[in-house]
């Protein structure tokens, strides 16, 4: 096996192509089979296929020098979403927001995902346009150099990349799993309140020891809210959550921490899945800390609550809360 790498550009590994997006204003453009890929659905997935919208075959007609083919590494090369990476599972069809490397034979399409997907911080310092709009167009896309072992080298060393991502993919699905679970005992308990229905009717609550069923009552009362179970009071989110509010500025110190900007937080996922260097936390930052909960803060990201796993800075998109009462951090975070 050589061992000898070189260097090309990725307009060397194949065709380069700039999606487009169809008329909108044409109803037959949507609604069909064929994905559309919007940086939007780039959400950490290696292969990409399903998306939000589908094009028709009339639909992809109009932009049909956009179509490309399954095993493409998809970039996105503008705005906020600068330097997301993805492969195309599916023939499919991206807007303009995206550049594609319809990838030769000759090139291992995974081992160019894997490097472009890591490389995020440079792309963005090499688009132009400005840090509120950086556009990487395809010719400068066109010519961002890449170092290659050979194919076969390629293809070992995204095997065990592979290997790991499939590792990490199912433990992703029993985290989950889990998440759910956690979820839906806690709105049986604290919504629902079936320990309380099951209390007054003699019976056993399920799925919980005596001594913790013995912890609900038995009966509800009338509340400003309606029934509530006996003894229970009508509180605010803030009888339990403190609003942390310590706002700071891009620094050495916070580009050693780990970033969580709203977007890297999922919705209706209560742990944190992802985040971002602290060398892409440039403006309107605010510190957290190990146990805090993240809440967002804007109306189109409503239901992205989240534990932060370490210190760490967010965005003031992102309320930081902590519980008030260290024993139910774990009540706080799914009231939340």
């Amino acid at each position: 096996m050589s061992s000898e790498w070189r260097t090309f550009s990725l307009g060397e590994l194949g065709r380069v192509v700039t999606g487009k997006t169809p008329k909108t204003s044409d109803a037959n453009n949507f609604g069909g089979t064929i994905p559309f890929v919007t940086p939007t659905d780039m959400d950490g997935r290696k292969f990409i296929n399903s998306t939000a919208r589908y094009l028709t075959e009339a639909g992809a007609a109009t932009v049909k020098n956009s179509i490309v083919p399954t095993g493409t590494v998809m970039v996105s090369c503008i705005g906020s979403d600068m330097g997301k990476s993805i492969i195309a599972g599916h023939a499919c069809v991206s807007n303009q927001q995206i550049n594609s490397i319809i990838v030769d034979s000759k090139f291992c399409s995974q081992f160019i995902y894997y490097n472009l997907s890591m490389r995020k911080a440079e792309l963005q310092h090499l688009a132009s346009g400005g840090s509120t709009m950086p556009i990487l167009n395809k010719g400068d896309f066109s010519q961002i150099k890449i170092d290659l072992p050979s194919l076969s080298e390629q293809k070992i060393i995204s095997g065990f990349l592979s290997a790991l991502d499939n590792r990490i993919d199912l433990l992703r699905e029993t985290n989950a799993t889990l998440e759910a679970i956690a979820q839906a005992m806690f709105k049986s308990w604290f919504v629902d309140f079936d320990p309380v229905h099951a209390n007054a009717k003699g019976r056993a609550p399920e799925g919980m020891s005596e001594a913790t069923a013995a912890l609900f009552p038995d009966s509800f009362e009338e509340s400003e809210l309606g029934l509530v179970p006996r003894g229970w009071k009508v509180g605010e989110l803030g009888d339990v959550l403190a609003l942390r509010n310590e706002r700071t500025k891009p620094s050495s110190q916070t580009a050693a921490m780990p970033y969580v900007p709203i977007e890297t937080i999922s919705a209706k996922m209560p742990f944190l899945q992802e985040y971002k260097s602290g060398e892409e936390a440039n403006s309107s930052l605010v510190m957290f800390h190990e146990g805090d909960i993240l809440f967002g803060a804007m109306r189109p990201y409503f239901h992205k609550v989240c534990v932060a796993p370490f210190d760490g800075v967010t965005r003031t998109t992102v309320f930081t809360l902590t519980a008030k009462n260290v024993e139910a951090k774990g009540f706080a975070l799914f009231l939340a």
